[in-house]
Parts: structure tokens; C-alpha cells; sequence
């Protein structure tokens, strides 16, 4: 039988787990390469553990997943007849012919569920490529560590539990920043020039952490760091100057899109410095250590750790300055893809102390609550129109319906079998006033209304949904409400209500 070899003094010796589990192998799966192996046994539970909190996260399509994909129906639409794009496709954080198209395509193979298993497959993506980011300049240990404080926040468990853009960005940002750091050739820093430009792509506010990713990955890397960083830098410029041409690029969509102009879902700074603290608040407290540890080792060291931590903070500080709450969970998990090197970096260090393992043992547990807990938090705050689709498919009228916000592109995706129903949000109607919403409910523009009782955090929208529920009560005649579903199971006052028409 084969016995692990006694390393000399000095050198590196392998955690006595690896020796005991080698040890109690048969012989039969015992092989040179049988170690490496085992020295993946942990990462490949994170990945295990991470896939079983984002399946437990179910829930109807969200609006920004069923803008993707009616969206991308649209484009293969307008290909197919040759006629112009419909849809709303100004709504989109990134170009139409990138993320929507592959959407709808993997919806219309495989549904919704197909969509978000290959959201969940990048969002595994990006904690192997983390790791893989991390262990070449530190250690193994520290990116395995990495990868652990990366899955088990609640932002990311929570994006990749849905079919959007944010999940495909992320593993491009990761992978972008594992080839400058881990690979040290020219072709894969081209080749990282092109995933920062894909990324930029598909969520046209990610350009601004192009230049972090370029700077992190050229401290985390060694010789020719500088040079390869220059290739991956021309090639992003080159790329994404060509984008903008055919009209693809993000141009100025990038910084109107990370700032915005006024926010559609407005909340307190507090309130969202609290959403911070209880997303990532312990995952920013290891980064800190970590940077810290970094910063007294000065030289490169200090520019991996000043780096991560100036990405890790552009999205939220943006949003605390806009106040924007709508898209400030999601985008926390490209804040923990900055943070996750420094808290690998801060766990290896405490895990190589006088008490071992015992400080990351009661670490780790408290990482594990909180990703399940504020995901489950998070998801639970999204509303599901589901049972509204089910209603509405009971008995379809054949006509215009009206849905408060986002909620139209959900519907739409969920009653996609009834070409006869077509929706329309309220976005379009409340911009043109009181006395628009009013003639419009007397003229029975509408053969169904669904409204969304929960506060959305605008003042004026919420004064405009009254003003709709007004004139639905004045013209109870022609309008009556035919169904009062929960919407979530966050409070009981959070119901869809559904108006239709008296008389077809």
C-alpha cells in the first residue's frame, strides 16, 4: 500500500486530512495523481453546498428574467419575419443580441428552468475561477477559502438563482481576472481582454470594474504583469470600441446605467447601508483582516489588497449615493467577488494560528446563516405572479391587460401561449398624468387591470396606482375585481389585485 512520504522541514506539508483519507483508500484507487484529488474534495463541497442553496430559491420569473427572454423572442422574431424589433428593449442592462437571445433560446429548449441552470452553472464558474484566481500567488488553502466566503453570500446565491445577465458577467469578471492572474502568457491575456469586454456587454454598468479587474490581476500575477495587462487593456478598448460602432456598446449606458438619473425603486441610505451589513457584512469585515495583512506586507501585496477593496465598494457606493434598492442585493455579488481573495487571504491566516482551524470553524457557520438566511430574505421579497397567470388562464379575454411596473413582463412571459393578450405596463400610461389614467379606465381601454398593493418606494407611482384604484371604484360598473392574490409570503397586505371588465 502506498504511505504519504515525510516532507522535509521547511517544506510544505499537507493537511493531515488528506494523509488519513489516503490512508484509509483501497489500493485499488490509489494513483499518483490520487492527492490532487483529494486536495479537491473541499472546494468540490462548496460547489455542492452553494448549487443546494440557489435550487432551494423557487419562484415564478422575474421581471428582469422575463424582459430578457420576451426580448430575446422579439429579436428572433423580427429575424424570422423580417420585420423591426418590438419590445422593450431600452429597458435592458445590456445589448439585446448578446444575453436575450440566448435566453430565449435556452427557454425555448428547456423553459425558465433551462435558463437558470446555466446562470447556476456560471455562477460555478466564477467560485472555481476565484479560487483558481487566488491560489497561484498565496496558497491553495487560501483559495479554497476564497471560494467559500465567495458562495456563501447571500448575493450570489441569490443571482445565481436566477436567469439573468448577472450570473454570465460574473464568471466573465472572474475568468477575466483567473487568466491575468494564474496564466502568464500573451493569447490568454487577449483572451482576458475579450471576456472584460463581453462582460461590459451583458451588463453595460460591469464596465466601470474593467480597469479593478485589469489592476487586481496584474498585482495577483508575476513577471510580465504589466505587459500582459497592456494587451488585455488594448484588446477591451479595441473590442468594445467596435461594439459601439455597430451599436452594441455600452457608450454612456455604463455610467447612466452605474449612477442612474433617478432611481425606480428609491430607498434611505440607511436602509440600504443595513441591506450591506446583513449581505455582506461579515464578508467585508474578513476583507478588511485580509487587506490589512496585505497592506503591512506593502509592495504588490498593498496594491491587490487597495485594488480588490476599490472594486468591492464601486457598486455600492453608487447606489447609497442614487439611492437605488431595486438592483442593490444583485449587484452586492460583484462587490463579493472582490471581497472573497481578501477574506481567503484573512481565513489561511487564521487558520495557520496557535488554535488552528477552530477560529475559521466558527467562521464558517456564520457565513453558512447568513447566505441562507438573506438569500431566502431576498428571494422572498420578490413578488410571484404566477397565481395571477393562473387566473388570468382560467378564463383569457381576448384584449389589452394593464400591470403595475415590471410585473406586465412577467405576465406576458407567463400567458406567452395567448397571442390574443397583450400587455402593457404602467410606466407609459402614469407619464402622461392623472387625466390620462382616469380616461383610460372610462374609455375601457383595459380588458384586465392587475395592481400591486405593496408601496414600491415612489411616492409618485404609488400616488398613480391610487389614482387607478379611484377610477376602478367610480367606474365599479364596468370593472369589477374578480380575484385578491398574495403576492409574497412577506406581509399580508401584499396582494395582487385583479380588475376585469363586467361585460365581453
Amino acid at each position: 500500500m502506498t504511505v504519504p512520504t515525510v516532507t522535509p522541514a521547511g517544506e510544505y506539508r499537507a493537511p493531515h486530512w488528506h494523509d488519513a483519507l489516503l490512508l484509509s483508500l483501497p489500493d485499488r484507487l490509489i494513483s499518483p495523481h490520487t492527492r490532487r484529488w483529494i486536495e479537491r474534495v473541499p472546494l468540490v463541497a462548496v460547489v455542492v453546498v452553494f448549487t443546494a442553496l440557489a435550487l432551494r430559491l423557487r419562484n415564478g420569473a422575474s421581471a428582469d428574467e422575463a424582459l430578457a427572454i420576451n426580448s430575446g423572442r422579439d429579436l428572433i422574431s423580427s429575424w424570422v419575419t423580417q420585420t423591426a424589433v418590438t419590445g422593450n428593449g431600452e429597458a435592458l442592462s445590456g445589448a439585446r443580441y448578446l444575453y436575450p437571445f440566448l435566453a430565449a433560446t435556452l427557454d425555448s429548449v428547456g423553459g425558465l428552468f433551462l435558463v437558470r441552470a446555466f446562470g447556476l452553472a456560471c455562477a460555478v464558474a466564477a467560485i472555481l475561477l476565484v479560487s483558481g484566481a487566488v491560489a497561484p500567488r498565496y496558497s491553495h488553502r487560501a483559495g479554497v477559502f476564497a471560494a467559500t466566503a465567495f458562495a456563501l453570500s447571500a448575493p450570489v446565491v441569490f443571482v445565481a438563482a436566477l436567469g439573468t445577465a448577472d450570473a454570465v458577467a460574473l464568471a466573465c469578471l472572474a475568468a477575466a481576472l483567473w487568466c491575468l492572474a494564474a496564466r502568464g502568457s500573451a493569447a490568454t491575456a487577449l483572451v482576458a481582454g475579450g471576456l472584460l469586454t463581453l462582460a461590459s456587454l451583458l451588463e453595460y454598468s460591469t464596465a466601470v470594474l474593467v480597469p479593478v479587474v485589469l489592476v487586481a490581476g496584474a498585482a495577483l500575477s508575476g513577471v510580465g504583469a504589466l505587459r500582459r495587462a497592456g494587451y488585455a487593456a488594448g484588446t477591451t478598448v479595441l473590442l468594445t470600441a467596435f461594439a459601439y460602432v455597430v451599436g452594441a456598446g455600452p457608450g454612456a449606458r455604463a455610467w447612466t446605467d452605474f449612477l442612474g438619473d433617478e432611481p425606480l425603486s428609491p430607498q434611505s441610505w440607511t436602509g440600504s447601508l443595513g441591506w450591506l451589513v446583513l449581505d455582506i457584512g461579515v464578508l467585508s469585515a474578513l476583507a478588511v483582516l485580509g487587506a490589512v495583512r496585505l497592506a503591512g506586507a506593502g509592495g504588490r501585496d498593498a496594491l491587490v489588497a487597495a485594488s480588490l477593496l476599490v472594486g468591492s465598494a464601486s457598486f455600492p457606493a453608487a447606489q447609497l449615493w442614487t439611492g437605488e434598492a431595486g438592483t442593490f442585493d444583485r449587484n452586492l455579488a460583484y462587490s463579493a467577488l472582490f471581497l472573497a481573495p481578501l477574506a481567503g487571504i484573512a481565513l489561511t491566516r487564521m487558520s495557520r494560528g496557535p488554535w488552528r482551524l477552530g477560529p475559521v470553524l466558527l467562521i464558517l457557520p456564520v457565513l453558512v446563516l447568513f447566505g441562507v438566511s438573506r438569500s431566502g430574505v431576498i428571494h422572498g421579497n420578490w413578488p410571484d405572479v404566477r397565481p395571477v397567470a393562473a387566473a388570468i388562464l382560467e378564463d383569457p379575454g381576448p384584449g389589452l391587460y394593464l400591470a403595475s411596473g415590471p410585473a406586465a413582463e412577467a405576465l406576458e412571459y407567463s400567458t406567452n401561449d395567448l397571442p390574443a393578450v397583450q400587455w402593457e405596463d404602467t410606466y407609459g400610461l402614469y407619464a402622461q398624468g392623472e387625466d390620462a389614467v382616469r380616461v383610460a379606465v372610462e374609455d375601457l381601454r383595459y380588458e384586465t387591470i392587475v395592481l400591486h398593493s405593496a408601496e414600491t418606494g415612489s411616492p409618485a407611482e404609488d400616488a398613480m396606482e391610487d389614482v387607478v384604484l379611484t377610477a376602478l371604484h367610480d367606474n365599479y360598473t364596468d370593472y369589477e375585481l374578480v380575484a385578491s392574490i398574495p403576492a409574497s409570503g412577506v406581509a399580508d397586505a401584499d396582494v395582487w389585485l385583479v380588475y376585469r371588465q363586467v361585460s365581453r
